[in-house]
């Protein structure tokens, strides 16, 4: 965009026309020059189309969003044709030429934000004020559907017998009591011992990974699974040619029937089967040598020459040739039953469940096929079905030799560094740790010599079988310390086993309560059948904690509890999830359903109303809410209680991130909209001081002028009042900006605008007065009066700097006000306030050491001027006190004399200025 800031500011040039009607000369220049303003206005609409056109081909859609925002503002707004109106006043010397002189400059600068993508405060606060309404609606969205999950939650437990409550109860008790053991079998078996069992585990994992590697080295292993893939490659390869020949056969035939018709005696062109017959004939040649029989090639040649040269198809030729198609059929026939028979025979030797599921019906469709072989369909699956089988054998091929035997070679030692640190923990069991520990090194060091040597030598196989010594040994080292850690549990995990089984008859009556439950009508078939699933489970693994328990292995029947009472829990849930409705129950559910009915079509009306281009985020999210409720509607309708309630889960979900989104794009106006204020302000202020340094300049003049005169001739007290005028002129501009920041919450900056605007009003009163005065208390004001508005300019500037800062260094993220949840953030941070506290009392501050230095070296101390000046700081002083007590007291930190927390010091003022220093 930069590059249309020059044609900008010079149509902005304009602006010198506004003077009322002008002399003949000087009105014949404005007149070109306002011609010359149009010309440049129509170029400038020229070029952004240009512009537009290049950033839509080097895909910037920021830039071509602006210039479309830019060119449709000069459409709608019409500035060419004010601007020839504009230029018609001026010739006429209509006083109007000024009234359209300044509507064409507001529709500049509204095209020069556009371009800069400045929006206005108003347009914010008109967008902020549409989001905000629309995050309302979706609030009451939210919390119709909470009413709907509550109802559904009421309809399902209304619909639980009470024998479904005793044995969900029953389940849930279960479940807690074996969490129960498993947190004392954890307790029971220590650190050490669940370590010990872990690493066993482990040393097993790597004797069958070492078994592996064995085999694959064998040189007189069977290499099963490249076999069959040499055979499916073979066979996928027949498929192949099967197909190409058949494509041939088909295409000949066409020509043949083609050739047979009778044709015009000036056409030569050979018939387009023909030519198609031809270039598949050129293909099996290439391809698949050995695919048609010497007879069949030998006739294609001779039909091929005769064709070329213009000659026809005899009788006897087409007889011929339809004679070989007939025989091409037969050998398909009989060529397809072969490939059946393979294809059979492959999937019979796979292990691979899918290739065989594939491989199986491949062959019944061939065989099928083998009476009609003009389709190839058969073909097609069979040649799938062959791929499938080589892509599932490529994928279970082990990796090669030197990547095992690195794996293998850092999972040995990863395990052995963990034995020795155990080896410095446990002494009593430090001698057999040791054993364990240089074992799992000896097979360290033979899987780094495996990787280093190739796996067809003798070498290689050696080394293999000296990993599989070495963890032999190893094994052995670590059973004899689980015996000896077992051995000081065995009696505790005996008891705990006994408890175990009491557990495991407990269930066994659970599941025949279900099972008369069910026969008696009070727990649907669905719901006997998915709590039995899930009590299967629950068996199996509370079977499998008795049994390590009476091997001593506390630790690992922890683990089998755990996982028993989540399938225990899970059942109780299955319980209640397939619940069968009565009448009554239907009746609600319909009622409820229509109710979901209604929040989906109010989702979607919300979701209409939302801009995709602004938020597509919210509106993708509401859509989905509103298929969510959709799904719910119709579970509902079904009777599918567990789904209904899945659903609403996901609307609910979905309303939420919605309204998240919503509220990252009403955040978004708000930083917007104070970034605008923000820069507005500080233009404001800059005018501000460029106006008073004019007046204290002039001021100096008219106290130069007055010299030491007691009483003021009549043409300077004229001009002085014109100066006081003006001076009131700012007073009501900063009281203007002052009430502006009060209604943004802002404190500080408010008192510093309130202040200066006071000092404004003394100044005018001074001047306006009966006998005005320019003495150097007057032009003293005038200075506090500049340095403050500086030091005000600096503050804005940079709190602007800040804003920027923050903005560029997350420029994808929006992230929500979360500490102020709905509530607009404030236009000044506390730490710039605080900021400019400390800056109004470090001046106050100076100006006083000032005063007391000048004490000092004045013999008669100060004078009444003097006097008055620090009366005047002081009481300044006094109010930036009392302004820090507001500030404090509005943030909450000043609920006692020693601050919010009752320490000393804490929200003192040093305090705060402390915490200023850090930040």
């Amino acid at each position: 965009m930069k590059n249309l800031t020059p044609w900008l500011l010079s149509v902005v040039l304009l602006g010198a026309f506004t003077a009322p009607p002008l002399p003949a000369t000087s009105l014949f220049q404005e007149r070109n020059e306002q011609e010359a303003l149009i010309r440049r206005a129509e170029r400038l609409q020229r070029q952004m189309q240009k512009m537009k056109a290049r950033y839509q081909k080097e895909g910037k859609k920021e830039y071509v969003t602006l210039l479309e925002e830019g060119l449709r503002w000069i459409s709608e707004s019409q500035l060419i044709r004010k601007m020839n109106e504009t230029s018609l006043a001026i010739s006429s010397k209509e006083r109007r030429s000024i009234q359209a002189a300044k509507n064409v400059l507001k529709d500049i600068d509204k095209l020069l934000s556009i371009l800069l993508d400045r929006r206005s405060i108003e347009d914010l606060e008109k967008e902020t004020k549409g989001v905000e309404k629309q995050i309302q609606t979706l609030k009451r969205l939210q919390k119709k559907q909470e009413q709907l999950k509550k109802a559904m939650k009421k309809i399902m437990d209304a619909s639980r017998t009470r024998e479904e409550a005793r044995i969900t109860q029953d389940l849930k008790d279960l479940a807690q009591q074996e969490r129960e053991e498993a947190r004392k079998n954890t307790a029971r078996a220590g650190s050490l011992q669940n370590f010990l069992e872990k690493a066993m585990d482990e040393l097993k994992r790597l004797e069958r990974e070492n078994e592996e590697i064995s085999k694959q080295l064998d040189p007189n292993q069977p290499k099963g699974n490249e076999a069959l893939g040499s055979k499916a490659a073979n066979l996928f390869r027949k498929t192949q040619k099967e197909i190409a020949k058949l494509e041939f056969a088909r295409s000949l035939e066409k020509a043949v029937k083609d050739l047979s018709e009778p044709r015009s005696s000036s056409s030569k062109a050979l018939p387009s089967s023909l030519r198609t017959a031809q270039r598949r004939m050129e293909d099996l040649r290439e391809n698949y040598a050995d695919a048609l029989p010497p007879e069949m090639k030998k006739s294609w040649d001779s039909l091929l020459s005769a064709m070329k040269q213009g000659g026809k198809l005899s009788p006897e030729t087409q007889k011929k040739l339809r004679n070989l198609l007939k025989d091409f059929d037969q050998m398909a026939r009989e060529d397809r039953k072969s490939l059946a028979k393979e294809t059979e025979d492959l999937g019979t030797k796979t292990q691979l469940p899918r290739a065989k599921k594939s491989l199986g019906k491949a062959a019944k469709h061939l065989r099928k096929s083998s009476q009609d072989v003009s389709k190839k369909e058969a073909l097609l699956q069979t040649g799938k079905a062959l791929q499938e089988l080589m892509d599932a054998i490529a994928a279970s091929s082990p990796p090669p030799i030197k990547e095992r035997a690195l794996e293998f070679q850092r999972q040995a030692k990863r395990l052995a560094s963990g034995l020795q640190a155990q080896q410095d923990q446990a002494p009593q069991l430090g001698e057999e740790l040791g054993k364990a520990v240089t074992s799992l090194k000896k097979t360290e060091e033979e899987a780094s010599r495996l990787t280093k040597k190739s796996p067809d030598s003798s070498a290689s196989r050696n080394a293999a079988k000296e990993i599989s010594k070495a963890l032999k040994q190893a094994k052995a080292s670590l059973q004899r310390s689980l015996d000896r850690l077992k051995e000081r549990v065995a009696g505790k995990a005996r008891e705990a086993a006994r408890d175990q089984a009491n557990l495991n008859q407990r269930l066994d009556r659970i599941a025949k309560q279900i099972k008369r439950a069910q026969e008696e009508g009070k727990l649907s078939p669905s719901q006997a059948q998915v709590a039995e699933k899930s009590l299967n489970k629950a068996r199996g693994e509370m079977k499998k904690a008795e049994a390590n328990l009476n091997n001593s292995s506390p630790g690992k029947a922890a683990l089998n509890q755990s996982k028993a009472a989540e399938s225990l829990e899970k059942a109780a849930r299955d319980l209640a999830k397939n619940r069968k409705l009565g009448e009554k129950g239907k009746a609600e559910m319909n009622r409820l359903a229509k109710k979901q009915e209604e929040l989906e079509e109010e989702i979607l009306r919300l979701a209409e109303r939302i801009d995709p281009r602004k938020n597509a985020g919210a509106r993708q999210a509401l859509e989905e809410a509103a298929k969510a409720a959709k799904r719910a509607k119709r579970a509902m309708n079904s009777g599918r209680m567990d789904k209904s309630q899945e659903e609403q889960q996901k609307a609910a979900k979905k309303l939420e991130e919605a309204r998240k989104n919503l509220e990252n794009e009403r955040d978004r106006y708000w930083r917007l909209r104070q970034e605008e204020l923000l820069f507005r302000i500080g233009e404001e202020v800059g005018v501000l001081i460029r106006k008073q340094k004019e007046l204290s300049r002039k001021t100096l003049d008219l106290a130069g002028e007055a010299g030491n005169a007691e009483r003021l001739p009549r043409r300077l007290r004229t001009r002085i009042r014109a100066l006081g005028r003006a001076e009131r002129e700012l007073e009501t501009r900063a009281r203007f900006l002052a009430e502006n920041l009060k209604k943004e919450q802002t404190l500080v900056f408010t008192f510093v605008l309130e202040s200066i605007a006071d000092d404004l009003a003394e100044i005018g009163r001074i001047f306006m007065a009966r006998r005005p005065s320019v003495d150097s208390f007057v032009q003293g004001l005038q200075a506090e009066v500049l340095a403050r508005l500086r030091m005000l300019k600096a503050s804005l500037e940079e709190e602007q700097k800040n804003k920027k800062k923050k903005k560029n260094q997350k420029p994808m993220q929006d992230k929500p006000n979360s500490n102020q949840g709905d509530q607009k953030p404030k236009l000044v941070p506390d730490v710039a306030e605080l900021r400019m506290l400390k800056r109004l009392e470090l001046s106050t501050k100076q100006r006083i050491d000032t005063f007391l230095q000048l004490q000092e070296s004045l013999p008669g101390g100060l004078g009444e001027l003097e006097t008055d000046s620090l009366k005047r700081l002081a009481l300044r002083h006094a109010k930036v006190s009392d302004l820090f007590r507001t500030f404090l007291k509005t943030r909450g930190l000043l609920d006692s004399p020693d601050g919010a927390h009752g320490k000393k010091g804490k929200n003192t003022k040093e305090g705060v200025e402390k915490k200023e220093k850090k930040k």
